[in-house]
């Protein structure tokens, strides 16, 4: 008894740990924002931040690796929550060295907590648009959430006698 006192406490914490490591969680400015960047940038330039989002695509060039990501909230844990609907733009993070993009791709979730490098402007679609650039310190990926199918109905659900109810079998 005295063994489940001590474990369940533990497994409780752990489950709730923190994906960022808490020697650079306590160099973050946690207020920054990526509205309040983009809105005075200049006064930001070598601030820590935590942001997080979703992969748009990864460029690959002489000096490391650039990274677009689409800005979604982060979960109390620093996990990017997937929900478009509290987005702030977007951010570009400037990684040293070459990340793989089978790794790093499209559609996966990832925080990042890194050195506010200033802003780049480039092409998206057909107007240009100034992005803030991270470089990184810690980078974690994440995968998306599944996505739910509805389960068919078993295969002798459509012989006789076990037609469904009327309004699945009229076509």
């Amino acid at each position: 008894m005295r063994r489940i006192c001590v474990v369940l406490p533990l497994l409780f914490v752990c489950g709730c740990a923190s994906v960022i490591s808490p020697e650079v969680l306590k160099k973050v400015e946690p207020a920054l924002t990526l509205r309040a960047v983009r809105s005075s940038p200049e006064e930001y330039k070598g601030s820590v931040v935590l942001w997080g989002g979703i992969i748009v695509s990864v460029e690959h060039l002489k000096e490391g690796t650039l990274i677009e990501v689409f800005h979604t909230e982060l979960t109390s844990t620093h996990r990017p929550s997937f929900s478009a609907d509290t987005s702030q733009g977007r951010f570009l993070i400037e990684a040293r060295g070459f990340l793989d993009n089978l790794i790093y791709r499209p559609k996966r979730g990832i925080t990042v907590a890194g050195i506010l490098k200033g802003m780049k402007t480039k092409k998206l679609g057909n107007m240009d648009y100034t992005y803030p650039v991270v470089e990184p310190l810690e980078m974690h990926l994440f995968d998306p959430p599944e996505e739910l199918y509805p389960v068919p109905p078993p295969w002798w659900w459509y012989y006789p006698p076990y037609y469904p109810p009327p309004p699945y079998y009229y076509h």
